[in-house]
């Protein structure tokens, strides 16, 4: 299988890689390992280019930060959050140019 390249922005939180977009559900990533989406919420949002993620950000947070990773893609098109016991589209204005969905992460290293 071919390996997928992308770019997930993460923020740092202490000792730990959250994802940078809290909309429910807090990702905590694995920095040796594959972080697999939770089961109460949609796929994890990454991006195609080092470009499209900064783009994506407003980067004048000094805890963000963007790794290389590889993913495994999803078959999702939307983001979205278990709500109530029902599936809440999240950004239903649309997703950042760029942005690819996966079932799972794995953080390569920070380029930025």
């Amino acid at each position: 299988m071919k390996k997928i390249i992308a770019y997930k922005v993460v923020r740092k939180e202490d000792r730990h890689l959250e994802s940078a977009l809290n909309i429910g559900v807090i990702v905590r990533y694995n920095k040796k390992g594959w972080t697999h989406r939770p089961k109460d919420c949609g796929p994890l949002a990454v991006f195609k280019t080092v470009e499209d993620a900064r783009q994506g950000f407003v980067f004048s947070v000094n805890d963000l930060t963007i790794f290389k990773c590889e993913i495994k893609k999803s078959k999702e098109k939307t983001l979205w959050v278990l709500y109530m016991g029902r599936r809440e589209t999240m950004l239903p204005c649309g997703l950042p140019e760029g942005t690819m969905l996966a079932d799972k992460v794995k953080l390569l290293e920070e380029v930025w």
